[in-house]
Parts: structure tokens; C-alpha cells; sequence
């Protein structure tokens, strides 16, 4: 579905929908219109462990490792040459391929640490809609002091890292403090994990079953706080984020990349132990 006919569609119904709390069907119609392939999201779901030693993701999601996702970070390989020739061909336009740029490095972290966290296989998806809304995946500092590309609040990380801060993944040395206690500034492998389980205990909390069917009351509790459900009827951060579901389709192209470079890294390893 192109931009203007997601607009002409779900804008207009999306308004006109008294119950906000059913606003979670047009993320699932998204989802079953098959901008994202449903095989894709069944083969990313694991086991819930919690013993990092004990995590076997290679035999669940053999492309989402944490050797992988982690290597893939901070080899950061530019998709920029793969997203021009998308361009060239007319496929995505300037600004989708930025978004792709910016968006592949964490990708693969983003689906390892978010299944792991919340145990639901729907929450990649969301995920990436709200980064998208909320900074179009740039590190960025809000002007109320939000920061990172998931705009946490300072404050809110400190409570996160006092709840969460024996996640085997947790790295306290990537957490930077001023003289007097306040965080100036994070990793991103830090605040995907530590977002990941901030929006956990929110869905909880509202009391929903996943990440489709609360999306949208998940997203204002995340902007605004579990009793701020009167805020919806500030339209412009929800129609932001209904506007950002139409990027779920350049998880495509991010995950093709990926592949790419994947078989790429393979030959290059098999060619050097001839």
C-alpha cells in the first residue's frame, strides 16, 4: 500500500474511531496486509531463558545472534551504495533510504534484545514504527532532555538501570554521569535494552496481550506515562505514529542488506581459510 492511499485509508478511520483502544487493528491490518511477511516474525521467536550462558539463539534466530547483532553494530557497514541503487530503480525514495541508513546499524539489536526481553515476537515491528516516530532513528536530544534514538528521559533511565541493572547485557561502563548523579549520557545497545523493558512493563501494565493490540495506547504511555490516556485526545503524536507505520515496509530492504552483507562476510571467511 502506497503512502497516499495508507493516508486516504486509516487517517480518516483512524479518527473516527470512538474506542481508542481498538486503534491496534490497523497495526494488525497492516501487519496481515503482508507489508511485513508473517514467516519472518514466527522464525524469531525463542524460548524464554533468562541465564545469558544458557541462551541458545542459534538454533531459534540463527540471523539475529548476539555474536552477529553485536559484531554488525560496531562494524556499522554502510547500506548507503545498496540503498542508492534502490533509488535508481525507484523503489524507495531519499529519505526512505536515509531512514534505512540510519536504522540497519541497529536492527539486528533491536530484534535480539527485544525478543528476548518481552518475550513477544510482535515487538520488533512496533518498535521500529515508534523510533521512527520518535527520531527517525537519529541520536538526537529533545528539548524536554529526552535522549537517544528511543528519547528516553534521563531520569527514566536511572530507574530502568536500578530495576534492570543486572541484565547480563547491560554494560554500566556505557552509562556516563555528571559530578552530581545525572546521566548525560547512554549506549545504544544500553537504551535498546533498557526501552525494551520499559515498553514490557507498560503493555503489562494497560494489561495488554501484545504489542498490536495496544499499540497505539503502548506509544502514549511511553510519551506521556500509563495515566496519560487522556493525551489521545492530542491527536498530533498519534498521528505521527499511525503516519510512521507505512516505513514497516522498508524492514525489507534492512533485512536484505543484512543478508548481503551476511553472505558476503561467509565468502570472504571461506576464501581466507583456502
Amino acid at each position: 500500500m502506497d503512502a497516499k492511499k495508507f493516508a486516504k485509508f486509516f487517517i480518516p478511520a483512524f479518527i473516527a474511531v470512538a474506542n481508542l483502544s481498538e486503534a491496534g487493528w490497523f497495526f494488525r491490518k497492516i501487519y496481515d496486509e503482508k507489508i511485513y511477511d508473517r514467516k519472518k516474525m514466527n522464525c524469531l521467536e525463542h524460548s524464554s531463558l533468562e541465564d545469558k550462558k544458557k541462551l541458545d539463539i542459534k538454533e531459534t534466530i540463527r540471523q539475529y545472534d548476539y555474536e552477529f547483532a553485536h559484531k554488525f553494530y560496531t562494524l556499522n557497514p554502510s547500506p548507503k551504495a545498496f540503498t542508492d541503487k534502490l533509488i535508481s530503480e525507484g523503489t524507495i525514495n531519499h529519505s526512505q533510504a536515509e531512514l534505512v541508513n540510519r536504522a540497519t546499524r541497529h536492527w539486528p539489536l533491536m530484534v535480539f534484545h527485544g525478543i528476548r526481553i518481552t518475550k513477544d515476537p510482535t515487538f520488533p515491528l512496533f518498535d521500529f514504527v515508534l523510533t521512527c516516530t520518535e527520531s527517525k532513528f537519529l541520536d538526537i536530544k529533545s528539548s524536554a532532555g529526552a535522549i537517544t534514538p528511543w528519547q528516553l528521559m534521563p531520569e527514566t533511565i536511572k530507574i530502568l538501570v536500578s530495576a534492570y541493572g543486572k541484565d547480563p547485557f547491560l554494560n554500566h561502563e556505557d552509562i556516563i554521569y555528571d559530578p552530581y548523579g545525572n546521566i548525560i549520557w547512554i549506549s545504544d545497545e544500553n537504551a535498546i535494552i533498557l526501552h525494551c523493558y520499559y515498553l514490557r512493563d507498560i503493555k503489562r501494565r494497560l494489561g495488554f496481550k501484545d504489542f498490536y493490540e495496544g499499540a497505539v495506547r503502548i506509544y502514549n504511555a511511553y510519551v506521556f506515562g500509563t495515566n496519560g490516556n487522556r493525551n489521545l485526545e492530542r491527536y498530533s503524536h498519534i498521528d505521527r505514529f499511525i503516519m510512521a507505520l507505512k516505513n514497516l515496509d522498508l524492514i525489507e530492504y534492512i533485512e536484505e542488506f543484512i543478508e548481503i552483507y551476511q553472505r558476503d562476510d561467509w565468502h570472504q571467511k571461506v576464501s581466507k581459510s583456502r
